[in-house]
């Protein structure tokens, strides 16, 4: 073999193995690349995942205040709706006396004051109110000596005894004595 047939073989044999080297670098270069792919793709799901979890909590966050401030805007109007009702119903308790059954429920509400007291009875009322009660009929029924005072400024009674014994039963009192049932049972029918 001559010297140029060597040559050519080493050059052959130097360039298939040039040839081979760069096919495995490639190889190793490629597997590289893959495996940089996929691990930069596992940190980009898990940035993915946290960014997920993250905006859900901040979902859940947001969901959660614009749902307590639902709950507050509904209280406050439901508050000020039972505001206005009682209201209403102090205005009008103001033009009971013109009412038709305000009689009959003044004769109750003395008549009961007068059971719950002991000895004689003296009843405020309105003097507008005065000729409403008839004191002969609540004495009869209750076996108490009644004295009828005109010097209430509101409607309803205010039943006392000489031994110091106070009974308010003026329509306002009777509202605000019932005020906590009365919300309860509108914030009730609110609700429903």
């Amino acid at each position: 073999m001559g010297i140029e047939k060597i040559r050519d073989k080493i050059l052959k044999d130097a360039e298939i193995e040039a040839k081979r080297i760069t096919s495995e670098a490639r190889a190793e270069a490629d597997f590289a690349l893959r495996k940089a792919e996929l691990a930069l793709e596992e940190k980009e799901k898990t940035r993915m995942k946290k960014g997920l979890e993250l905006a859900a909590q901040e979902k859940q966050k947001l969901v959660s205040q614009a749902s307590l401030e639902a709950k507050k805007e509904k209280t406050m109007r439901q508050t000020q709706a039972i505001e206005e009702i009682l209201e209403g119903a102090r205005k009008k308790l103001a033009l009971a006396g013109k009412n038709k059954k305000y009689a009959e429920t003044l004769e109750r509400l003395a008549i009961a004051a007068c059971k719950e007291l002991e000895g004689a009875v003296s009843i405020e009322i309105r003097k507008k109110d005065e000729k409403l009660l008839n004191t002969k009929k609540i004495g009869e029924k209750t076996g108490k000596k009644i004295e009828i005072k005109n010097t209430l400024g509101a409607t309803g009674i205010i039943a006392s005894n000489p031994l110091g014994a106070r009974i308010d039963s003026t329509l306002a009192s009777i509202l605000k004595e019932k005020d906590s049932q009365i919300r309860a049972e509108l914030l009730e029918a609110l609700n429903e």
